[in-house]
């Protein structure tokens, strides 16, 4: 049975007048103090959310080294290609990259993996295949830390290599030139280490915009992508405070203006008018699934093809294709659901096993994921679901985050160990039923796999099989004969899931004091409803944000009243950090 964690309320209570100084309610303020958010600077900072107070791209450590190696690249002629991974995360992030790298009249290459025929992460044949088509510089986004291999490999082709990733890094770094990740090195030195994968695409290429403008003439506004940086962020369902918190207000306002077409189509065919403002939730339960469905359903390709699209008629013929595929994919997920259910049911009737291993021959490889996370949601055990694939059998797993005290599940579950750093789920960390083992790699297949048995892990599939458990970023693997391989994805290593035991993590860092002193000449108590501030006007800003065309002063700007509180309660309401 799940048991629900409630944070610690700092010491003391909020000083008297503050919520009167801020202009929100009493309840409003106790609330974000239980959050942490205990001086009046953090919660000004938080509700505010100024796009100038985004830390510029020169104050994030491996940024600027990573951009001056594209942009030398770029420069000597080298062609570019991106490669991605197929979830919105993924796809958003290459989209960005395009839009940038077109802007300076640069052509790039792409690659999005075929989720069911290549998988997760970056792989030798797709690297050749590229540089066969005269690729000199490889950037990954939202992928390749832990492909070590594939990045071998591209260094041996005579191809520049960037990895551009979020998820968790590995012992042992990937031989790229350079890397950007800001969960890589001391968390101090980092403003906010909790980005997207867009996110961290999105100040690279920043940087790689200033850098190139001097010799294109042109610079990108890099405001134009924020509705991208905002969707990818809410999708991986990353915690919106600080740096984030800022990306999303600013993405949110221009999802409202849907400028692109392919955001407008997205938005017609998910029942909503392409101009209606959507709030957080809206954009993760309507927009995210039609784009995380055309991964799921092997068409990831036709979801980075609508965010690049020019034409309004080509584009809402691509939505409404992947409105069909998202269709396609919630009936089939129901069928399965209601399977793996009953057969978790049988299977805990016969005896409480402390996990779950659930097998369905013609169940979709892209599709077990979702099942096993609400099979966890339903029945609080480790879960691995399986599924035939081209004569192979693959495999979904999801975790726990905390063993219960008590219960059916005590027994055979590990107790976490306190201070390891690892990620919950992998050995030290304890989450996983006795008999099963966990490899210090990023991806299935890391390491040989172990031929002997789980211990009462065999029910609901062929018997005879033997598991080893690799934890990271993978969420699939496949069974060669008796012998299993499963990347589980574990709380911490894919998304916005819970942060590894061991480490901690501080709130991103203020913009510096002379970027605070700007201000509107109506005054500092205003802030924007649609489009960008007016204070933006004729301000260089280190990211390359401008103002809104045609915005004037005391436009879409309102003093903070019951208006300001209601525009930020909706993004108050979409923040799951709490």
């Amino acid at each position: 049975m799940k048991r629900w964690l409630f944070r610690e309320p700092p010491a003391g209570s909020p000083p008297r007048g503050l919520a009167r100084e801020l202009s929100i309610s009493p309840l409003l303020l106790d609330i974000l103090w239980r959050r942490g958010l205990d001086s009046p600077e953090e919660l000004d900072a938080y509700l505010s959310a100024r796009l100038p107070d985004l830390v510029p791209p020169s104050r994030w450590p491996q940024f600027p080294q990573a951009a001056e190696v594209i942009s030398k690249g770029l420069l000597d002629g080298k062609k570019l290609a991106v490669w991605g991974d197929y979830d919105v995360d993924g796809i958003t992030s290459s989209t960005l990259v395009l839009d940038v790298l077109e802007a300076h009249g640069l052509d790039a290459l792409w690659h999005v993996p075929d989720r069911r025929s290549e998988g997760y992460g970056l792989n030798i044949p797709a690297i050749e295949e590229l540089a066969a088509q005269g690729c000199g510089i490889l950037l990954t986004v939202d992928c390749g830390i832990s492909d070590m291999a594939a990045v071998a490999r591209a260094r041996e082709l005579g191809m520049t290599v960037v990895v551009s990733d979020h998820h968790l890094p590995p012992p042992e770094l990937p031989p790229a030139d350079a890397i950007c990740n800001p969960r890589l090195g001391p968390e101090d030195d980092m403003p906010c280490p909790h980005l997207a994968g867009v996110g961290v695409a999105f100040f690279l290429m920043a940087a790689v915009n200033a850098a190139l403008a001097p010799h294109t003439g042109r610079r990108f506004k890099m405001d134009r992508v924020l509705d991208l940086v905002a969707l990818g962020t809410l999708a991986d369902v990353m915690r919106l405070g600080g740096q984030n918190r800022i990306l999303v207000r600013g993405g949110l306002d221009k999802l409202a203006e849907a400028a692109r077409p392919g955001i407008a189509a997205l938005k017609t065919v998910s029942g909503s008018d392409a101009a209606a403002r959507l709030n957080a939730g809206q954009v993760v339960f309507r927009l995210a699934p039609r784009i995380n469905a055309a991964g799921r359903m092997g068409a990831a390709d036709t979801a980075l093809q609508l965010l690049r699209s020019k034409d309004h008629v080509e584009a809402l013929r691509l939505a409404q294709h992947l409105d069909a595929l998202n269709t396609q994919r919630r009936e089939e997920e129901e069928r399965i659901w209601a399977a793996a259910r009953e057969q978790a049911h049988r299977q805990l009737e016969q005896r409480q096993r402390p996990a779950l291993v659930l097998y369905g021959g013609d169940w979709h490889p892209g599709i077990v994921g979702i099942v096993a996370s609400r099979i966890v949601e339903e029945f609080y055990r480790p879960t691995i679901i399986l599924c035939d694939d081209n004569n192979m059998m693959k495999g979904s797993g999801r975790s726990i985050r905390r063993a219960p005290e008590d219960g059916p599940c005590a027994g055979g579950l590990r107790r976490p160990q306190a201070g390891c750093g690892r990620a919950p789920g992998t050995q030290s960390a304890g989450t996983l039923p006795r008999g099963l083992r966990t490899g210090r790699g990023g991806r299935a297949g890391r390491a040989a796999p172990d031929p002997g048995p789980a211990a009462g892990m065999r029910a609901g599939f062929p018997a005879g099989f033997g598991f080893r458990l690799l934890a990271g970023a993978g969420t699939h693997a496949a069974l060669w004969g008796r012998q299993c391989r499963t990347g589980l994805r574990l709380p911490g290593t894919h998304g916005g899931g819970p942060q590894p035991a061991g480490l901690q993590r501080r709130p991103c860092a203020p913009a510096p004091e002379g970027q605070r002193q700007r201000h509107h000449p109506h005054g500092q108590g205003l802030e924007h409803g649609h489009g960008l501030p007016a204070l933006f006007r004729g301000l260089a800003h280190p990211c390359g944000l401008h103002a809104a065309p045609g915005l004037l002063p005391g436009r879409g700007l309102h003093r903070r009243g019951h208006q300001g509180l209601a525009a930020r309660g909706r993004l108050a309401r979409a923040d799951k950090s709490g």
